[in-house]
């Protein structure tokens, strides 16, 4: 008679899942209460513990200073803008660094601006760190780090008036506004529209805000004489843009008197008869 071979594989199998699955009334009462009791002692242990330590201590990596232009060509192999946006994200990245964020405010902006300086020489097309400069790192709560940016756009912007008059507009209103510096906001009006004066894809209201910067800092007659020379070489066309002038130096003019500012009756009809010189060069131009 033939001997019936058994399966060990199988045995087993069905050994393992008929103890796997035992059902929880085989378990005496005292262990599974004692296990329970077990699990809960180490969850509150693994809570006090983690509440009683202190937060892991990661110190802040400094930003390092840009490779040389010459070893940035030799690391972008050919692909200049492939390497140039890659460089960005990474800048834009390193305020999340081992677990923590790192403030703007901490970042050292001299070299910030080196790094992206360095990275518009690899691609000088792109509007990419200009973008960050002007809408994302001179919003920091610091007027000598965003007075740095407003600087770091400014030289880009001699470098190319061009591409990159709207950058300069911004650090324009961002002197103005955020610095609290006219002064300044005035040189860079200034020279924003001396560069751009001969553009015709730089709008009106970028090489016009020299204007109203010497309004606001009570220059009458400043004011008035770039408004009719704007007006004589007609780059004040519109009713409307002409109305918005016309009526910034009416305000003004009534400022002025009521706060004393005007010395005589000569002055005051100075500004009248500069007034109605720029009305009647509208009226003779345009109408």
């Amino acid at each position: 008679m033939a001997r019936r071979r058994v399966n060990l594989r199988y045995f087993r199998f069905r050994l393992i899942v008929a103890e796997e699955y035992r059902p929880v009334d085989s378990i005496p009462r005292k262990v599974f209460a004692l296990t329970w009791a077990a699990v809960a002692v180490l969850l509150w242990a693994q809570v006090t513990i983690n509440q009683e330590m202190p937060p892991p201590a990661h110190d802040a990596i400094h930003l390092p200073e840009p490779p040389s232009a010459t070893a940035l060509h030799a690391l972008a192999a050919g692909d200049q803008v492939a390497t140039s946006r890659a460089l960005m994200l990474w800048l834009q990245a390193f305020d999340n660094q081992q677990g923590q964020s790192v403030s703007y405010f901490d970042l050292d902006y001299e070299v910030l601006t080196r790094w992206l300086d360095a990275i518009l020489e690899l691609d000088d097309r792109s509007h990419y760190p200009l973008v960050s400069a002007a809408n994302v790192y001179a919003l920091v709560n610091s007027a000598p780090k965003r007075r740095t940016i407003v600087e770091f756009i400014r030289e880009r912007f001699a470098k190319n008036p061009a591409k990159n008059w709207q950058w300069m507009a911004s650090a324009t209103t961002t002197a103005k506004n955020r610095i609290d510096d006219l002064p300044l906001a005035l040189e860079l009006a200034r020279e924003l529209r001396v560069a751009t004066e001969d553009m015709d894809h730089v709008p009106g209201w970028a090489k016009q805000m020299e204007v109203f910067l010497l309004q606001d800092l009570n220059e009458y007659d400043q004011s008035a004489a770039l408004v009719l020379r704007l007006v004589k070489e007609g780059r004040i066309t519109d009713p409307q843009e002409f109305k918005l002038h016309v009526d910034r130096l009416l305000n003004l003019r009534e400022s002025m008197i009521k706060n004393q500012e005007v010395r005589d009756v000569e002055q005051l009809r100075e500004m009248h008869e500069k007034l109605d010189q720029i009305q009647s060069e509208y009226i003779k131009r345009n109408i």
